[in-house]
């Protein structure tokens, strides 16, 4: 039950509140022999139990790959919820696997040296990662302080092709109308 309450409240965005008083939800999950609790606190108890769990079963993965002399890549990329909260999401790409280590809030201005510091301090370092010898590049978009992080790291910095394309598509479709409707 943990886990499809975690998965339903951080991948599909299901409010903790919906699980107390939803009485579809509540029949569903009894059906399938599952009693959820009354108590939003409850539930969010849930939720931070199984993110522990998993975070503790992702640093002793990552413990077993190091040992085995296997080095790591990141891809990150700042984010503008709709509420106008940012954040910048960081992955740890290996071989043959992606993990994504989650959503860091940015609070204020996010300078390069800052964005190291979260990257760092708040995400890397709590998995397990010293980013001089367990990253060996990083892939962000073009952004000016993203370019300046790139440079600031001890790593190789690939900036995202993906990006690079959108923004030469917008020019092109965008940019060439304005000039169009100017000459005539």
């Amino acid at each position: 039950m943990e886990k499809m309450v975690s998965r339903m409240v951080c991948e599909d965005g299901v409010a903790i509140s919906l699980f107390c008083s939803s009485s579809d939800l509540r029949y569903l999950f009894s059906k399938s022999g599952f009693q959820l609790p009354n108590s939003p606190n409850t539930i969010r108890s849930i939720v931070t139990n199984f993110a522990n769990t998993v975070k503790a079963d992702l640093i002793i993965e990552f413990e077993y790959l190091k040992k085995q002399g296997k080095r790591f890549a990141l891809s990150l990329d700042e984010w503008t919820s709709q509420k106008n909260h940012r954040y910048l999401n960081l992955n740890v790409h290996h071989k043959e696997k992606r993990f994504n280590l989650g959503l860091i809030r940015i609070h204020g201005s996010c300078t390069a040296e800052h964005t190291i510091s979260l990257t760092k301090q708040k995400r890397l370092e709590s998995f397990g990662f010293d980013s001089d010898t367990d990253i060996i590049g990083v892939t962000t978009d073009g952004a000016s302080v993203m370019v300046k992080f790139g440079k600031l790291m001890s790593c190789y910095q690939q900036l995202c092709f993906a990006h690079g394309l959108q923004l030469a598509v917008v020019d092109i479709l965008y940019k060439k109308n304005i000039e169009r409707e100017g000459e005539h």
